[in-house]
């Protein structure tokens, strides 16, 4: 079935990126794929009643499983969040039609996973609005941010952390439908084939032993690799023909609709060690079955200790319109 194309986007502003820049402390800036802190990297927008569904419809119960990395065992997570109806045309950031918005209850801080439930306003309180917006303010580490003023580009200072610290701003714009025939479907990478080095590498059951992983008898859920100079560890993901659907845009002079497939877009991350590349894509040039893959480089012998080194790689999958996927895989590496 052909679908009309709709696209949604996730931003993270962190409170100190303005600072960084103006200080033009560009080299600074630590590479994409790397986890150096806690940080929101994409969000998962699913429909209650079928959470395949990434476009919900007015008046659907919806969530959002906001992708959240860390560099070692989760911290605390605190965030605060808003919805409304984007005001048309708005500059200098995300503003709402006004008498829209709505305070969604706050997230006290914990470490299970950051998931935001609402409900999508009808049609009527939409006031023609074809997407829904949601701003939120996340302290990571420490501290609760208060709720959200009328500003919507101003983050809020996280209270009651050990120390000073300013929240990070996320933005996620979600494309509404109201005919349930245009449905767009998540894309799976959880559910994919991966390799490390060659070897079949699954996803790790149960709590990571983010210490002494040496200890641990090494499988295909925590491989073992032992730090060689001047070798790069292949990692490969796989990707089925069923994730890339088929939808119509309009496009070209004069405009004419276009029935295209989905591109596959691939990020990458690892919280040690160095990626050949942050992005991968699979699109009409790539052999059907043809893996996604990112040469990784270890980390530097003295960065890892006697007992081993917990590595932990991350992929999330985007379509393009919204549909969106996250898996992550476990290593230890050891001198």
């Amino acid at each position: 079935m052909n679908r009309p194309f709709l696209h949604a986007a996730v931003s993270v502003v962190p409170a100190l990126a303005l600072a960084s820049l103006l200080g033009g402390c560009m080299n600074n800036f630590s590479p994409p794929w790397l986890v150096e802190r806690t940080r929101i990297v994409a969000a998962r927008v699913s429909v209650d009643a079928d959470d395949t569904l990434a476009w919900p419809s007015p008046g659907d119960a919806v969530h959002v499983d906001w992708v959240v990395l860390t560099p070692a065992a989760p911290e605390p997570v605190a965030a605060t969040f808003i919805a409304c109806a984007p005001l048309p045309g708005s500059r200098g950031g995300p503003a709402c039609i006004p008498g829209s918005l709505v305070v969604l209850p706050p997230r006290a801080p914990g470490v299970e996973p950051l998931v935001t439930a609402l409900t999508v306003p009808g049609v009527e309180a939409l006031s023609g609005a074809t997407s829904l917006l949601v701003v939120g303010a996340v302290c990571a580490g420490g501290g609760t941010p208060a709720i959200m003023g009328p500003s919507l580009t101003t983050p809020p200072e996280c209270e009651g952390g050990s120390e000073p610290r300013t929240a990070d701003l996320v933005t996620l714009s979600i494309p509404l439908v109201t005919d349930p025939a245009l449905a767009n479907r998540h894309p799976s990478v959880r559910e994919e084939d991966w390799t490390l080095d060659g070897q079949p590498w699954a996803a790790f059951e149960g709590d990571l032993p983010y210490e002494n992983c040496a200890a641990r008898t090494p499988d295909a859920s925590l491989p073992r690799l032992t730090i060689t100079v001047d070798r790069k560890p292949v990692v490969t993901i796989g990707w089925s023909e069923d994730d890339r659907e088929t939808y119509t845009t309009v496009t070209g002079d004069p405009p004419a609709p276009v029935t295209r497939d989905e591109v596959l877009q691939y990020s990458h991350f690892t919280t040690a060690g160095k990626l050949s590349r942050a992005n991968s894509a699979i699109d009409d040039t790539v052999a059907s079955g043809a893996p996604a893959t990112v040469d990784w480089t270890f980390p530097l012998a003295e960065d890892v200790p006697p007992e081993g080194l917990l590595v932990r790689m991350s992929a999330v999958v985007r379509d393009g319109r919204g549909g969106v996927d996250r898996a992550e895989r476990a290593v230890c590496v050891v001198r």
